[in-house]
């Protein structure tokens, strides 16, 4: 696997991957990394939301928020992994504005949705940005959350 930082942002690009590399944490971190890439690009690209990092004590958590309204829709951050599931390690998640009855809906049907981290847990859900849910699996929930804290129509 090798990687190359991207000059403009500082963000990683993928450069190669062979299957038959083992997967040390240190590349696996660097997955996380790529993946979390993927959905800022899929933001700024489709919301003009670039993260803002609010948190000198907690420098690799960020917030996404939606530029008319001023709220949050997103925040990214590393955790304890047993927080979410009891198991080992670090991983690093983004906790997504949801719907209480489209959150219940992720949390039961799909591995690697849990309750929000440090969010409300009626209101947010966090998803393990582990590649055991697509980016294409994650790009509606952000969807649905920048739609839930955008100005209403009053048509």
């Amino acid at each position: 696997m090798w990687y190359c930082l991207n000059p403009q942002g500082g963000h990683v690009r993928k450069l190669l991957f062979s299957p038959s590399e083992d997967i040390t944490p240190a590349a696996r971190f660097l997955e996380y990394i790529f993946m979390l890439e993927k959905i800022l690009e899929y933001v700024n690209e489709k919301y003009g939301t670039l993260p803002e990092y609010l948190w000198k004590k907690f420098p690799d958590t960020f917030a996404l928020r939606n530029s008319d309204t001023k709220k949050w829709y997103a925040v990214g951050m590393n955790v304890k992994r047993k927080v979410l599931d009891g198991s080992d390690g670090e991983v690093m998640i983004l906790d997504i504005k949801c719907a209480p009855s489209f959150k219940d809906l992720l949390i039961s049907s799909k591995n690697g949705f849990y309750p929000a981290y440090h969010m409300n847990k009626e209101h947010w859900i966090a998803v393990i940005l582990d590649g055991t849910v697509s980016e294409n699996e994650i790009y509606p929930v952000i969807d649905e959350a920048y739609a839930l804290v955008s100005k209403k129509n009053k048509n």
